[in-house]
């Protein structure tokens, strides 16, 4: 079996940019603690050109798959 770590969604408030990054550390070590092989960061198209994000490039991530949704209501 393959382990793959996964967040969903996280938000840091401006007046404390600089901790998300500390977050995200100790979640990468944490997961690879568990045994987790890889990572993956959901990212939201819109909110960075051509719906890439290169503060997470920076750090090592590179862009995989796309989800896609159907609005229901």
């Amino acid at each position: 079996d393959v382990i793959e770590a996964s967040e969903l969604w996280w938000w840091v408030d401006p007046e404390h940019r600089g901790t998300g990054r500390k977050l995200l550390a100790a979640m990468e070590a944490w997961a690879s603690d568990m045994g987790a092989g890889s990572m993956q960061i959901g990212t939201v198209d819109g909110l960075t050109p051509h719906g890439r994000n290169r503060s997470y490039e920076r750090l090592g991530y590179e862009p995989k798959d796309r989800h896609y949704i159907k609005r229901l209501r």
